[in-house]
């Protein structure tokens, strides 16, 4: 332990030194979604395994018995398999992120074939506004739609997209969209202005080379889940990365234990009867009370006035 905090200063001397440069990151976060690069990660590790064998080291010199090396076992058993724990729930949240993007791929393949569809319908609106029962309604709604579906495709986040199923209230009804399918896709002469649903947007194997004018209800319930679906894992994903920088602490943690296991193991090998009395613990605990005693006593009579 000595060797290794007078070995900088050895090299210094030496006209040497060690490339610290080479372990400092470019930049320095903490908080949420920065847990370290792989070197300055590294020199962590160090620090923190030589913390944890120098303090353990000191402790267990105070203890003779096999007992605290046995009781330290358990501690260092323990973080070890909540440490593997959080490999699982690592590899979990890298779950939930890759079904938060491959849901929100699918809801903006879906709102590129209603915007297709209304937009044509729209279009059929200002053609022949008046081939079909209620009209006025469903091509007010195919206005709305066409105008509001290009806003919600551009918002391709999934954090912005979970909030952005209010459009869903203008789709027509169950009733309007088999009207318009049923007289629109029937019809040699109109069955032009439909189109089939994309062979992954497909819900059952009835739909497929069925042409529809606008998208069926089917759809409209797929999407209402797949909604929730993306608002669960934004959630999840959220959740996660704020408390990211826990591992960094737990990281750091074991690797102190990890020191004072090694601590346990260099007693073991050297054997108890050659490490040193702790007689020179008990003068150092005494010394420091004394100064913390001493310490304590000049702020109180400096607060009295003295």
């Amino acid at each position: 332990m000595l060797a290794a905090v007078l070995l900088p200063g050895a090299l210094s001397l030496l006209g040497s030194s060690a490339p610290l440069e080479f372990f400092i990151p470019d930049e320095f976060h903490f908080g949420t979604g920065y847990i370290g690069g792989f070197w300055s990660n590294g020199a962590n590790y160090i620090i923190a395994f030589m913390w944890g064998w120098a303090t353990i080291m000191l402790v267990a010199n105070l203890f003779k018995s096999q007992k605290f090396k046995h009781a330290y076992d358990h501690i260092w058993c323990l973080l070890t398999i909540v440490g593997c724990m959080y490999l699982v729930v690592d590899s979990q949240a890298k779950s939930h992120e890759e079904h938060k993007i491959e849901t929100n791929a699918l809801i903006g393949k879906h709102l590129e074939f209603y915007k297709e569809r209304y937009s044509a319908l729209n279009i059929l609106c200002h053609k022949e506004p008046s081939i079909f029962a209620n009209a006025k309604l469903i091509c007010d709604k195919a206005r709305i739609l066409s105008t509001s579906l290009p806003l919600e495709i551009e918002r391709s986040e999934p954090e912005f997209r979970r909030y952005g199923d209010s459009w869903m209230e203008d789709i027509l009804s169950d009733t309007n969209i088999e009207q318009l399918n049923s007289y629109f896709c029937s019809d040699d002469k109109l069955i032009a202005h439909c189109k089939e649903t994309p062979i992954d947007l497909l819900i059952t194997g009835q739909e497929l080379f069925e042409k529809v004018l606008v998208p069926i209800s089917g759809h409209t319930n797929r999407l209402k889940e797949l909604y929730k679906k993306l608002n669960t894992y934004t959630d999840k994903v959220t959740r996660y990365k704020e408390y990211t920088h826990l591992k960094y602490f737990l990281f750091c943690l074991i690797c102190f234990i990890s020191g004072g296991k090694a601590a346990t193991s260099s007693i073991s090998f050297i054997g108890e009867s050659n490490m040193k009395s702790r007689s020179w613990a008990r003068r150092i605990a005494a010394v420091t009370f004394f100064n913390l005693w001493f310490a304590i006593m000049l702020v109180t009579r400096a607060d009295d006035g003295y």
